[in-house]
């Protein structure tokens, strides 16, 4: 974890420092990106003098539906259908949060995986389906230039 930074160094280390272990549990992603934006502990980065003149923004990328599902308190189970439904409920008290999300399929097969994405994003227009690395920075160039755009304007 990296809490909110303007240190890009730092942050890219974080990222080439990640590696994929085949299983996916898409909540946990959700709900530490939601902690690191809002500004109670254990992320309190989300403070600050610019605080109440900030656009928050999540970019939620996944490359595989859920796989696993919370099981006491690691995430051991294989319930699906109960991670699903934590994915939906999460992504709606996100942006109930005034979050703005925008999700990336990244090389999913899953139809079902795909639209649970879409719905999690703020709106259709926020959901990237990139099927391959070309696609997927086509979609990063998009959210950032979006995002630029929110800025200047906003």
């Amino acid at each position: 974890m990296r809490p909110l930074t303007n240190k890009l160094t730092k942050v890219k280390a974080t990222i080439s420092s990640l590696s994929a272990s085949g299983y996916t549990y898409i909540p946990a992603g959700l709900m530490w990106g939601w902690r690191t934006l809002d500004e109670k502990q254990p992320f309190t980065e989300a403070k600050g003098p610019f605080a109440k003149n900030t656009q928050k923004v999540m970019i939620l990328m996944s490359d595989g539906a859920n796989t696993r599902s919370k099981n006491g308190k690691a995430h051991t189970g294989w319930d699906v259908n109960a991670a699903n439904k934590e994915m939906n409920t999460l992504c709606n008290k996100i942006k109930k949060d005034e979050i703005e999300i925008y999700t990336i399929a990244y090389d999913i097969k899953d139809k079902a995986t795909k639209n649970r994405m879409r719905s999690c994003a703020t709106d259709p227009s926020k959901f990237f389906d990139a099927a391959n690395a070309s696609q997927l920075n086509k979609a990063f160039q998009a959210i950032g230039a979006n995002l630029i755009r929110l800025r200047l304007t906003h």
